[in-house]
C-alpha cells in the first residue's frame, strides 16, 4: 500500500478563461498527469482537481510555467 499526499497550486491570470483553462489542462495532460474533476466558480475561478505521480512533478512544474500562469 501506499501513502498519498496532496499538492495544492494556487494560480492566476489576466488572460481569457476559457483560453487559460485549456492551456493548464493541456500542461496537466503532458505532464503524465490526469484531471479527475473540475468546478467552475462565478465564470472568474476555476477548480481543477487532479492526480499526478510524484516522479512527474518536476515535468507538470514546467508545462504550468508555460502557460503563463503567475
Amino acid at each position: 500500500m501506499f501513502e498519498q499526499k496532496f499538492l495544492r497550486l494556487d494560480g492566476f491570470s489576466k488572460e481569457e478563461r476559457i483560453r487559460m483553462t485549456a492551456r493548464v489542462s493541456e500542461a496537466i495532460n503532458q505532464a503524465g498527469a490526469w484531471i479527475t474533476d473540475c468546478h467552475l466558480y462565478s465564470n472568474v475561478l476555476i477548480c481543477i482537481n487532479f492526480e499526478v505521480p510524484n516522479t512527474k512533478l518536476d515535468k507538470l512544474a514546467a508545462f504550468l510555467q508555460e502557460t503563463g500562469i503567475n
